[in-house]
């Protein structure tokens, strides 16, 4: 009896010797951490203040840095692919606020962007009047109409426009999968922050297109997922079914297309609030308008190769009875935008009219965006839709009638 006792006197301290140990890795795992942490938050708060990058709002984070060198061209105070332009608008000026996503900021360099050449192609047609125009190109790649109001409503109206041209995608802009809406604010942790946006990145990045695709100036032009892209837009919205696309016959579908017009019907009310004249422009997407793309798509689509994994629509009735029609889409804006009361400029006819007798490409292989071709007919069709314009019409009326300064 006496053994056991001293046996268990003796197994005691040992025992309390593994608790105090366990229990200092504990405080030194805890300490380590916060040291960690409080390390990582003063280097992003000092060399990441803005924390642009990590931002919820695209307006935020897709947006340019103020003065960043792209190319040979220096973006502009606002992180805009435009020169510098005063808020005081000069007399005689009839300024327009160019508002979209990548298609109006550029991929082809400010000299060659079509906004700017809209700007010098209005110019000399208004010369003989005395009318200047100007142009101020509001561009922020990857957004979407939402944005489009918001930066409208937040900085466009500052610049007392007047008319404000939003430049429209069929591709991407025609249905918004919409998100939550987004935290605008600083994040009290920007360490939190950080590991939100780089688990995100993690499990919605397809790492392997980086290397079986083809990387070209930072974006992976891989063949297989433009292609699939296109076929989900095909079937989304340009095929008939007895005459009814998906804009009709698919509910959910028809929910998501609405909601991509009320951004457009609130920046409408807001233009005609303020007397500002609203203009929206229809930009085409390739495969409605290239006959080699349409055919390349059109084969894979036709053939039982492809499947929708991602049931991202109703496969089996867009294709019973299928009639494909390109112009779909850009039809049905017409028409409800024009029961809204607002004014567009489609750009598909004169597109599709290019590659009636051309063969030479408007769009970026792969890619999608206007080549300097694309750009330059994107800008000579839009001169004389806006010189039609009948607030346009009336402004150079004015000037030619204004009596001369000298």
């Amino acid at each position: 009896m006496e053994t056991d006792l001293n046996s268990t006197n003796i197994n005691e301290p040992s025992q309390i010797t593994k608790k105090k140990k366990v229990f200092y890795y504990i405080i030194m795992i805890f300490i380590t951490i916060l040291l960690t942490f409080l390390i990582s938050e003063g280097v992003l708060r000092i060399f990441l203040n803005d924390l642009n990058q990590f931002s919820d709002d695209k307006l935020i984070r897709h947006r340019g840095d103020p003065y960043a060198k792209v190319g040979d061209f220096k973006l502009n105070s606002k992180g805009f692919m435009d020169i510098e332009s005063p808020v005081e608008k000069e007399k005689g000026t009839y300024r327009i606020l160019a508002i979209g996503d990548s298609f109006v900021y550029g991929t082809v360099g400010y000299e060659k962007n079509f906004v700017t050449l809209l700007e010098n192609y209005l110019n000399n047609a208004g010369s003989n009047t005395g009318s200047n125009f100007e142009i101020i190109n509001m561009g922020i790649p990857g957004t979407e109409p939402p944005q489009y109001h918001r930066l409208l409503l937040q900085e466009g109206m500052s610049y007392n426009p007047d008319m404000v041209i939003v430049f429209f995608f069929v591709g991407n802009d025609l249905v918004l999968y919409l998100e939550e809406l987004p935290d605008t604010g600083k994040p009290l942790f920007y360490t939190f922050r950080l590991i939100k946006k780089v688990l995100k990145t993690i499990t919605t990045l397809d790492l392997w297109k980086i290397y079986t695709g083809k990387l070209d100036e930072g974006i992976v032009k891989d063949r297989k997922h433009f292609l699939d892209r296109k076929i989900l837009n095909l079937d989304k919205y340009m095929t008939n079914d007895y005459d009814q696309s998906l804009l009709v016959f698919d509910p959910e579908f028809s929910k998501l297309y609405l909601q991509s017009i009320d951004p457009l019907l609130a920046t409408s009310e807001l233009c005609k609030e303020k007397g500002i004249e609203f203009v929206v422009v229809l930009i085409p997407e390739d495969i409605q308008v290239d006959p080699g793309i349409a055919e390349e798509v059109l084969s894979i689509y036709n053939s039982s190769d492809w499947n929708d994994t991602g049931n991202i629509y109703t496969l089996d009735l867009a294709r019973k009875g299928k009639y494909i029609d390109f112009k779909i889409p850009n039809k049905a804006l017409e028409s409800d935008l024009d029961n809204l009361g607002i004014q567009t400029i489609d750009l598909y006819d004169s597109f599709a009219n290019y590659y009636a007798t051309n063969t030479d490409p408007l769009y970026i292989p792969f890619d999608g965006h206007w080549n300097v071709y694309g750009n330059r007919l994107a800008a000579e069709s839009l001169v004389e839709p806006l010189l039609n314009n009948a607030d346009i019409v009336s402004f150079m009326g004015n000037m030619s009638k204004a009596p001369s300064s000298d």
